[in-house]
């Protein structure tokens, strides 16, 4: 990635599994342009500072994607000893070579330690940050078994999945699977399964007793082609409708 000041937003789960979105050069709000993923885990459970897995190109339906579209780069996290404030170091093994990107970590979410369970079941939100949504005009539904919908008016991109506890639900924590289909020529990359982890959170640290907005890293297996990974934030139909970070 170019050099510069990137945002993300990641989750480390109790049994080791790591997501991290990084966004594109607008650090102030996040921006899905030539933005990743990351996809792993920690390498042992007793030791929380290190994690191994790849990064996968988000928003790759544009003219000239990014280089990590389409393909599962080798990646390595280094986590400091204290989390919240450190810095992580990410080691990126591209084709060019190794690079290593720094991040500052600041604790977002203290939610994760309730257990996992619907905020509000039958609500609906706004879909934001994912491709699919890029007109901002994705209404994400809920129901009070975890099934999911949407439909995206603009490249009519259909989802059909479920948010299910992860492990035992004692954490605020949620195993995704997702199938999207119908998307137009330019998004059909998309169509396929997907699976992923997600959270909920508050949408500013500041803002105790708010709604919950979902937040979720999704990936398509690697043994199902081409490596495809996008993250989706979406907040209560009528909140603020924006989630700087």
């Amino acid at each position: 990635m170019p050099a510069g000041q990137f945002a993300a937003l990641g989750l480390i789960t109790a049994d080791g599994a790591v997501r991290i979105d990084i966004g594109g050069p607008d650090a102030a709000a996040h921006d899905p342009t030539g933005s990743v993923q990351f996809i792993g885990s920690l390498d042992t459970a007793s030791d929380r500072t290190h994690a191994s897995g790849v990064l996968i190109g988000q928003a790759c339906a544009g003219p000239t994607p990014g280089r990590f579209c389409g393909t599962a780069t080798p990646a390595r996290i280094t986590l400091p000893t204290v989390l919240f404030p450190g810095t992580a170091g990410i080691q990126v093994a591209t084709s060019g070579g190794g690079e290593t990107w720094a991040l500052d970590l600041y604790w977002f979410n203290d939610r994760y330690w309730t257990p996992a369970h619907l905020r509000s079941p039958g609500e609906s939100y706004d879909v934001l940050l994912a491709e699919f949504a890029a007109d901002n005009n994705v209404v994400m539904s809920v129901d009070d078994a975890g099934r999911l919908f949407f439909q995206s008016p603009s490249t009519g991109c259909t989802g059909n999945g479920t948010f299910m506890p992860h492990l035992d639900g004692q954490f605020n924590a949620y195993d995704v699977s997702l199938v999207i289909d119908s998307c137009n020529s330019a998004h059909a990359y998309l169509n396929g399964g997907f699976e992923g982890l997600a959270t909920t959170n508050v949408l500013q640290p500041w803002d105790y007793g708010r709604d919950d907005a979902w937040l979720v890293w999704l990936s398509r297996p690697a043994a199902a082609g081409v490596s495809v990974a996008l993250t989706l934030l979406a907040t209560p139909v009528g909140g603020a409708g924006a989630w700087d970070y």
